[in-house]
């Protein structure tokens, strides 16, 4: 069973990495100049690598580049993390969102009337100080860079709807971009932070 669940996985992510990296690198431009660390790379490397350890180093991240081939120092992997590599990562993300959406649940007999349940949160993550150009954080006892995730979810359709990333040190009150379109019909659930 689980190996007809994996299999049933891998094809769509090899897929996604072949085809959708590469049009979003288009468009990004992640790749200026004529390099062997492309975008398809860069994102297999750091996201496989952070599944693998959550505080994953540069020098680790250059290993598993050599692994693939390609040999590249520290500073230079260094220098990649930038606007266009955050553009990339965050345009993945959210290309990710629809083409791995889960299928649509059971609905709750209460929720029929509804033609959508939308649940907004946020969550904060603190990153590595060295990236607080990119993301600022509390700093203090945090981390000096941070990032917070807005998410919103539709219950019904089983599927993301929407997701920005802020500065860590944003409150939820202040984030009023998911109340700008409120569809008719819809039930929106948020807790008293908003």
């Amino acid at each position: 069973m689980q190996g007809k669940n994996v299999s049933k996985i891998c094809a769509p992510v090899i897929n996604f990495f072949n085809k959708t990296v590469g049009e979003v690198d288009k468009a990004v431009k992640f790749v200026k100049r004529k390099s062997k660390l492309n975008a398809q790379l860069f994102s297999e490397t750091l996201i496989a690598g952070c599944l693998s350890d959550d505080k994953i180093s540069l020098e680790r991240m250059c290993e598993m580049l050599k692994e693939r081939g390609l040999k590249i120092s520290k500073q230079g992997l260094h220098q990649r993390f930038n606007d266009e590599a955050k553009l990339l990562m965050q345009n993945l993300f959210e290309k990710s969102l629809i083409e791995f959406k889960t299928e649509k649940s059971d609905l709750v007999e209460l929720l029929k009337p509804f033609s959508s349940v939308k649940i907004i949160d946020s969550t904060g993550i603190s990153l590595p100080s060295n990236l607080k150009d990119l993301y600022k954080g509390h700093g203090g006892a945090s981390s000096e860079a941070g990032v917070k995730l807005q998410l919103m979810f539709d219950y019904l359709h089983g599927q993301v709807s929407k997701v920005t990333m802020k500065d860590g040190c944003r409150s939820d009150q202040g984030f009023t971009e998911y109340f700008n379109d409120v569809e008719k019909g819809a039930l929106y659930l948020q807790d008293l932070g908003y």
